[in-house]
């Protein structure tokens, strides 16, 4: 909006910001933004250490129109609590000024290498705009398309959408302070909060944890402590770990607590864990100071999450749910409990960040390892899913990491029903051996055989230390095996299990959200090994419906002509055995079905 040719809509707001001063609920006048000239004198209030409100001062530059659409800043120097040293610091954002005795608006922003303390102000007026318009819409579920379908089931990174990821503001990156990850823990974090949006700063050396309790039960008391210039933290994950931003509240209106001046996550309508918080000091940087501060008490819930602010409530339920994590490794078992912020678009990358960093909780996992683990994850209305799957290698955290995150990202938005996750449960274990194994080769001792007989194989597989092993196999040929060339697939389970939606491509277009659980489900594991007699068993696909291994009258039957519901489907015969590696590979071998004798 330009003020200039647009009286009109700029007398609207000044009538909109007198209105705001003359509410009985504001705690203090409101200075509207049109009164505030260059020189203007003032101070702001926040807090550098435990929980004490203290004061600095506060001399406007000048004020920046439409600095973004429709929004001004009011550019500020300040001077005291060591800002001169400082700078205007991370977790300032929020920091009421007052003009005249009058609330102005929020320390919002500043800039990076800073030599003095000047920095950016969000208006007050402007804050509270954004938390009385109506939330804005989430954003559409990707498609179930049968690539993402495959990439979750066959435990391949499918990436976030770029939608998800949170997006810098206005004022520049936001500090999210953690505790307790990992630098290969953090690096999942950084899927979703990356470099642009936020500084990642670690609160505590690695090894060590300080962080909030797991959510508990609303402390009244609490929060008679948040007031302007108070210090409030946003919290994603507590417990065991810790992750958050600290911010100041600007003003407090009743149970209403508006802080930040800038956006955390910018998802609009949250449910984000609300707690009180105290400041053990503020960390200079030449670059970009901070606070470093601890959460201590929930006392509510952010409900909205803006461009130019934070609304929170008093009292509001936050959204969360509870990860247990098991580990165990050699003798030692550990166990782990954190509280997780509920929302689709960051909740999957915490459990997988958390998992992770559980996995080398005890010690950092060796390059050479094997993790097994069991998800089991309970859903809103009785839904559940549950997933065992071995990783090995280098990579095994991180391949459990992507596997959790794929799955939960599917259940928790997709076009047919988002479940909310009410708890989760993971138990992993770690061996300090690689039993990763490459399928080798395979060797088909006759490869003419007709229906009814059996085929014999045997499967050279080569682990990563030692000798290889040969592992002998046999399938069954279907009678009533059309003669023909076929091809003879030999792999791990998972890949199979991906071969089987390939084959029975109705489930790869699920119709509704216990279909889609069933697709996610996994039937075989890697340590699986897998024979497959491609397109030796013919069936028939209806109304989302597959029958396989049909004979010929009953085929008839089904597949009337002109039947366009109907669909052929190839599906393929199988044997499995299981052995003590986590295989990799694939090997292809083709296979003559010669015409049954007259014997058959």
């Amino acid at each position: 909006m330009n003020w200039k040719i647009m009286p009109l809509a700029a007398a609207a707001l000044f009538a909109a910001s007198a209105a705001l001063a003359e509410d009985p609920a504001v705690s203090v006048p409101v200075i509207p933004v049109h009164e505030i000239q260059a020189g203007a004198k003032g101070y702001g209030l926040t807090v550098i250490e435990g929980d004490e409100v203290r004061r600095f001062d506060v001399e406007v530059l000048g004020v920046i129109h439409n600095m973004s659409p429709g929004r001004d800043a009011i550019i500020f120097r300040a001077e005291g609590l060591g800002l001169e040293h400082s700078g205007v610091f991370g977790g300032m954002s929020g920091s009421p000024v007052y003009i005249d005795g009058r609330l102005a608006g929020a320390v919002a922003f500043g800039w990076a290498w800073q030599k003095d303390a000047v920095a950016g102000m969000t208006p007050i007026d402007d804050m509270v705009r954004g938390a009385r318009t109506r939330a804005a819409a989430p954003p559409g579920a990707p498609a179930l398309t049968a690539e993402r379908l495959l990439s979750v089931v066959e435990g391949r990174p499918e990436g976030l959408p770029e939608a998800w990821r949170v997006p810098a503001g206005p004022g520049g990156p936001v500090t999210l302070a953690t505790s307790g990850f990992s630098r290969s823990a953090a690096a999942l974090v950084r899927e979703v909060f990356h470099e642009d949006g936020f500084i990642i700063a670690d609160m505590a050396p690695a090894g060590q944890r300080v962080g909030a309790a797991a959510v508990d039960e609303i402390d009244e008391a609490a929060a008679d402590d948040l007031q302007p210039g108070s210090s409030v933290y946003a919290v994603l994950v507590s417990g065991d770990a810790f992750m958050g931003a600290v911010g100041t509240v600007t003003d407090r209106r009743g149970e209403e607590i508006y802080g930040f001046g800038h956006q955390f996550l910018n998802l609009d309508a949250v449910a984000i864990p609300m707690y009180t918080a105290d400041v053990i000091t503020v960390f200079a940087s030449a670059m970009r100071s901070f606070k470093i501060a601890i959460p201590k008490r929930p006392v509510g819930a952010i409900t909205r999450d803006f461009a130019t602010g934070v609304y929170g409530r008093i009292g509001a339920a936050a959204e969360t749910f509870p990860v247990t994590v098991t580990v165990n490794s050699g003798s030692e078992t550990e166990r782990f409990r954190y509280d997780l912020f509920r929302h689709f678009a960051i909740s999957p990358q915490l459990v997988a960040a958390v998992a992770a960093e559980s996995a080398e909780s005890l010690a950092q996992a060796p390059r050479e390892t094997t993790l097994s683990y069991r998800m089991e994850a309970a859903f809103a209305g009785g839904r559940s899913l549950t997933v065992e799957r071995v990783r090995a290698g280098a990579n095994a955290p991180a391949g459990m990491a992507s596997d959790l995150a794929g799955l939960m990202s599917t259940t928790m938005h997709n076009p047919l029903e988002n479940l909310l996750p009410e708890q989760i449960d993971i138990s992993l274990s770690l061996e300090d051996t690689d039993r990763t194994a490459r399928i080798e080769s395979v060797k088909i001792r006759e490869n003419e055989v007709r229906p009814g007989e059996v085929l014999t194989l045997d499967v050279r597989v080569r682990p990563l230390r030692g000798p290889a092993e040969t592992f002998t196999l046999e399938v069954s040929v279907p009678r009533g095996t059309a003669p023909g060339t076929v091809a003879l697939v030999v792999c791990d389970g998972h890949t199979s299990s991906s071969l089987d939606l390939l084959e029975m491509r109705t489930r790869l277009d699920p119709q509704t959200i216990d279909e889609l659980l069933d697709v996610l489900h996994p039937r075989r594991g890697a340590e699986e090994l897998v024979v497959r007699l491609s397109g030796a068993g013919y069936g028939i696909s209806r109304a989302q419906r597959e029958f396989p291994n049909l004979p010929s009258s009953t085929l008839a039957i089904l597949a009337a002509p002109g039947d366009t519901s109907a669909a052929p489907i190839f599906k393929s015969i199988l044997t499995a055995i299981d052995t003590p590696y986590v295989l990799t590979g694939r090997r292809m071998a083709s296979v003559l079905i010669k015409a049954p004798s007259e014997e058959n």
